[in-house]
Formats: structure tokens, C-alpha cells, sequence
């Protein structure tokens, strides 16, 4: 109850457990939460019922929120934008281009739109192992990282890699056709050889932390469970509830880390906005306001997306995805600057308790 939370040791610690927050937290928000892959799929085909109302929830509720709480500390930071003004600026140009791809060139926008948020989730799994591995040691190996990265990386492609080649990967009822891929089996041969060097090599590396006693069961764990799920993600023929599953899974992850990213920043006295700082902080309550906050700009989006979809003449899935993704391209965009940031989830030094957030460990 009195250990703290973020203070992390510099030196491995052996039998110690290395959870970002507590125990607690991190299963809720990071691991337990992976209930939410299945979901989708459960709800059509195992009990029969449609899951479009369900999808829509997740998006309203989980999804829409994640995407907007990165603005708390980018968009809506007056430090972010003197320190990194060109990049920030830079964000302003997504929905123009992503207005122009959705009229214009809709296929290429699903195109990117999966490719870029396969890399922006994989980068996320890749990150909390980062901030796992800060936890334990302040000593980064980089090859021992970069093997974490490779397995990561590489865990979507064989499977991903199959239905490509052959023009089975079908997603917004859009087959995705890539040149040179596409009737192409050495691509899916390829990438499966990637895999699994990356996973021999991550076995062989796990197992040698092990024996040494550098192993951080908690990293373990979490690179395990996600390497798992990412490698079967694209083995049901249902993608699009598939990848909304994992997408809720993603979110719900990234809402718990704002939050906390937002207490830290408030902690240090480093957040510009009166806004922010109002609902940033320990509590139940200044974290209700934080998820409220997040959840009615994603409402307005909504009813953009229905205002569009009766008065333009595009097709629903347009009106949709324009508006949708040019929030979630600039949090993407956004996240790939957060992404190497680890002292914003595993600061050196800190006053936060496991009382405010979490029993035990």
C-alpha cells in the first residue's frame, strides 16, 4: 500500500514485480482488458445477433475518447507547440489530404488508414514493453530491444501476408489489393520467415533472461499475450469486427495511459492548459471529467458523420472514414512523437502512492 508507484530501480531488483502502476491497474487497463478482442466476434457468431449497434458503441464510447485524450497533452499544450512548433503545425494538414483521398481515392485511404494504424498499435505494444523495461533497469540493450521490436513487428505479417496474397483480406467490404503482393506467394513466404526468426530469436532471448535472472515476467507477459493476439487477428474472415475488437482493446489501453501521463504532467507542474489541468489528477471524479472530456468531442464527430452521410452524396463508409480519420491520423501522428517518450508513463521520481490508484502490486 505505501510502495510507490513510479519511483523505478535503476538496477535489476530479482524476484521483484515490475508493474507500470500496480497490479491492479495494469491488469484492468493493459491485460485483462484484451476481453475486448473477442467481443465483437462472440456477439455475431456465437450468439447469432447483429454487432453493428455493439461496433458502434465501442467506437463511441472507447474508441473516439482514446483518440482525442492525446490532444490533452499535443494540440492543447502551449509547451508542445514552442518546443515543437513545425511538428505541431505539421497535424493541421491531415484532414485536408484525408478529405481529398476520402472524395477522390477512398480505396488508398483504407490502403493507408490499415497500414498506418497497424504500425500506430504494434508501436503502442512496443512502447508499454519500453516502459516495462524502464520499470526494472535504466540500462537499454539494444539489441535486446530491437528483438522485442522485431517479434512485435512481424507477429501480423504471416497470416496478413496469406490473405493478401491470395485477395481474401477484405475490410469495410473493400478487397485490399497491393501491388507486387497481390498473386505474389514468395511475399507471404517472406514474411513468415521474418516471423519466425524474430520469434526464435525472442524465445531464445526470453529464456536467457531467465537463466540469468534478468527476466521481467511482467514484460514477458505483456510481449506474450500481445504477440499471440496480433498473430491470430487476421485468421477470422469477419476483419472489419476483427480489427474493431482489437482496435477497442488498443484504446481502452491508450485512455488509462493518457490519464496517467496527465497526472504525472500535472504532478511536475508541466501542463499550459487551465482545462487540462482541471481535469487531470487523482480522483474518481477528475477522472470521470477526463474520460467526459474526451467522449463529447468524439459525440460532435458522430454528428458530423450523419450530417454528412444525408446532406453530401457520398456513401455512408466515405462520410465515416473521412471524419474519422482525421482525428485518428493526428493522434497517429501525434503518438509516433509520444511513442518515444517513456518518462511520460515512468518518470524518475514521484510522490504518487499505490493508495490513489491501486492495492498492492
Amino acid at each position: 500500500m505505501s510502495q510507490a508507484v513510479v519511483a523505478p530501480p535503476l538496477t535489476v531488483v530479482p524476484g521483484k514485480n515490475f508493474w507500470l502502476l500496480s497490479k491492479r491497474w495494469d491488469m484492468v487497463f493493459l491485460i485483462g482488458s484484451v476481453v475486448f478482442v473477442p467481443l465483437p466476434l462472440l456477439i455475431k457468431n456465437g450468439f447469432g445477433l447483429s454487432v453493428t449497434l455493439f461496433n458502434l458503441a465501442l467506437s463511441l464510447l472507447v474508441v473516439g475518447p482514446h483518440l482525442f485524450s492525446t490532444f490533452t497533452y499535443t494540440l492543447m499544450e502551449r509547451r508542445f507547440w514552442r518546443k515543437h512548433p513545425l511538428y505541431a503545425a505539421g497535424s493541421l494538414a491531415i484532414p485536408p489530404i484525408v478529405i481529398y483521398l476520402g472524395i477522390v481515392h477512398f480505396t488508398l485511404l483504407i490502403v493507408l488508414f490499415l497500414f498506418w494504424a497497424s504500425v500506430h498499435a504494434l508501436h503502442q505494444i512496443g512502447y508499454l514493453a519500453d516502459c516495462y523495461q524502464a520499470k526494472q533497469s535504466s540500462r537499454k540493450g539494444k539489441w535486446l530491444r530491437a528483438i522485442d521490436y522485431a517479434v512485435i513487428f512481424t507477429s501480423l505479417c504471416p497470416i496478413a501476408a496469406y490473405k493478401l496474397v491470395h485477395g481474401s483480406f477484405l475490410v469495410a467490404n473493400t478487397a485490399i489489393k497491393i501491388p507486387y503482393v497481390l498473386d505474389n506467394p514468395p511475399v507471404f513466404f517472406l514474411m513468415s520467415a521474418l516471423f519466425v526468426v524474430a520469434l526464435i530469436l525472442y524465445v531464445s532471448k526470453t529464456l536467457w533472461e531467465w537463466k540469468t535472472g534478468h527476466l521481467n515476467p511482467q514484460k514477458a507477459l505483456w510481449i506474450g499475450l500481445s504477440i499471440a493476439v496480433v498473430f491470430l487477428l487476421p485468421v477470422p474472415k469477419d476483419l472489419d469486427d476483427a480489427f474493431q475488437g482489437f482496435n477497442a482493446w488498443h484504446s481502452f489501453q491508450y485512455l488509462g495511459l493518457a490519464w496517467w501521463i496527465n497526472c504525472l504532467r500535472k504532478e511536475r507542474g508541466r501542463i499550459g492548459s487551465p482545462f487540462v489541468q482541471s481535469i487531470s489528477g487523482p480522483g474518481k471524479w477528475r477522472a470521470v471529467g477526463f474520460y467526459v472530456s474526451c467522449l463529447a468531442p468524439t459525440l460532435a464527430f458522430f454528428g458530423v458523420i450523419a450530417l454528412l452521410t444525408k446532406t453530401s452524396g457520398l456513401q455512408s463508409a466515405q462520410c465515416y472514414f473521412i471524419v474519422a480519420l482525421s482525428g485518428l491520423w493526428m493522434h497517429y501522428y501525434f503518438d509516433h512523437w509520444v511513442f518515444t517518450r517513456v518518462r511520460l508513463v515512468v518518470p524518475g521520481k514521484s510522490s504518487f502512492r499505490t493508495t490513489n490508484y491501486g492495492r498492492g502490486r
